[in-house]
């Protein structure tokens, strides 16, 4: 804030309000304890407020403004989904701290050494040293072409996987172990067919089963029939014992060789 100018820099408690106006002109927003909630959507907005040229200002009683998007927006939370990310995503970029117990003690110290003892502001010495930072910054030659590029690192990737959904996870472990995922939550006794593959309606079975287990939100509609399809488990049709015709998937990996084994069946 010392650098950008407290007038440009503003702290929020809330992301979901209608009204905007106090913080989508800024330089920098802080949003404290973002967490997912059902209930409202966050993940649009973010990204419309982070990607877009313009964004709207909306304040009570007044006519909506576009306004030049300028800032960066640096949410503060515990949870382990403050957010959903996608495992493609290109907006956010995220940073693990320490847990509390596990701080550095020379930096914890060091931090303690930059505020005055009476007031609690900076002291001279890290005023100087921000002032050159900035300094410095101002004047640095930028590689544009990292500018876009995110930081990748752990952190991330254990809210990416927490963001999947019940079907995304279940195909997951299908595309990993696919015989092994549908047997151990299929009927009992359930096995594949002479081709590797699954029925319909046991995929279905076992999706069931997999996110009564989990505890998990099951996606309506026979969407997992085009997820599995989308992840390269590809359906095909036989015939069963009485002449029926019957929808089945593969395994993702054995493709090649079951289409070898009905080309040579004729």
């Amino acid at each position: 804030m010392e650098l950008l100018g407290r007038e440009n820099c503003t702290t929020v408690p809330s992301l979901t309000s209608n009204f905007n106006s106090h913080w989508i002109g800024k330089l920098l927003v802080v949003a404290n304890e973002i967490a997912v909630n059902e209930r409202k959507n966050i993940e649009d907005p973010l990204k419309t407020w982070i990607t877009d040229a313009t964004n709207i200002m909306e304040a009570k009683g007044v006519q909506q403004i576009e306004v030049r998007n300028r800032k960066l927006i640096w949410v503060n939370s515990n949870s382990s989904r403050p957010v959903l990310i996608a495992a493609d995503d290109r907006c956010f970029s995220v940073f693990d701290s320490p847990q509390k117990g596990q701080e550095d003690a020379e930096y914890t110290t060091w931090l303690g050494s930059l505020f005055t003892p009476q007031g609690g502001g900076y002291t001279r010495e890290i005023q100087a040293e921000l002032a050159a930072w900035g300094y410095y910054l101002k004047n640095m030659t930028i590689d544009w072409a990292y500018l876009p590029r995110l930081y990748h690192s752990a952190a991330k990737a254990s809210i990416v996987d927490a963001s999947k959904g019940s079907m995304e996870r279940f195909i997951d472990e299908c595309r990993e172990d696919f015989s092994g995922t549908i047997t151990r939550y299929a009927p009992n006794g359930t096995q594949p067919n002479e081709l590797g593959g699954f029925d319909r309606e046991v995929v279905a079975a076992a999706y069931q089963t997999y996110c009564r287990t989990l505890g998990l939100t099951e996606s309506r509609n026979g969407g997992i029939f085009t997820a599995m399809a989308r992840a390269g488990m590809p359906e095909r049709r036989r015939r069963d014992k009485a002449g029926a015709r019957v929808r089945y998937f593969l395994p993702p990996d054995d493709v090649a060789g079951v289409r070898s084994i009905i080309e040579a069946a004729g």
